[in-house]
């Protein structure tokens, strides 16, 4: 730590930490839905199948599957989102925390999906990443443990990827990764 003088009294100076997440000024509106069903693959209601299916989601990962098949949310009410790209390397606590706490970051799986329905196959414009960064959820699976998840666009491959881990995620989010939560509004 840097030191320094106060008249004859050695202090030591505090660098005060770069901020943790910077807001991106854009509100996401989400109209709400009635039904929302995940299981085997991203099911949504009827009348929404032609959008789903120009959604190309390529690879559920292994704790995505095992966490979040089958999981049905209800009654999701409209709600506007707010992104946050993460400045520096970050464990998923860390961020819960300087968001506010876990009811303070909580999105659903029907929020991030129709975010990944707008931008289709990964080449329209919006608000998630398409460059291989991810785009950070803290989503409730089916047992109700809040759990972090990530859609990323693999350009390689021409598809989505979606993955979880637990909301501690102690391996950490990397820089650049952008993170959604509900705005209060």
């Amino acid at each position: 730590m840097p030191q320094g003088t106060l008249g004859q009294t050695k202090v030591s100076i505090l660098r005060k930490p770069a901020k943790l997440l910077s807001p991106i000024k854009t509100e996401i509106d989400f109209e709400g839905v009635t039904i929302f069903e995940v299981y085997k693959r991203l099911v949504i209601t009827p009348e929404d199948e032609r959008a789903i299916a120009k959604l190309v989601v390529g690879y559920l990962g292994r704790d995505f599957s095992i966490d979040f098949l089958p999981k049905i949310e209800s009654n999701i009410v409209p709600s506007k989102l707010q992104s946050f790209r993460l400045n520096r390397d970050s464990k998923g606590g860390q961020i819960i925390d300087y968001l506010g706490g876990e009811c303070a970051v909580e999105t659903t799986v029907a929020e991030m999906v129709d975010m990944m329905m707008r931008q289709g196959r990964g080449c329209r414009k919006g608000n998630l990443l398409t460059n291989g960064n991810g785009n950070v959820f803290y989503i409730r699976n089916a047992s109700g443990v809040l759990n972090g998840v990530a859609c990323r666009w693999l350009s390689e491959y021409h598809f989505w990827y979606i993955g979880s881990c637990s909301s501690d995620h102690s391996e950490g989010w990397e820089a650049g990764d952008r993170v959604f939560i509900r705005m209060i509004l």
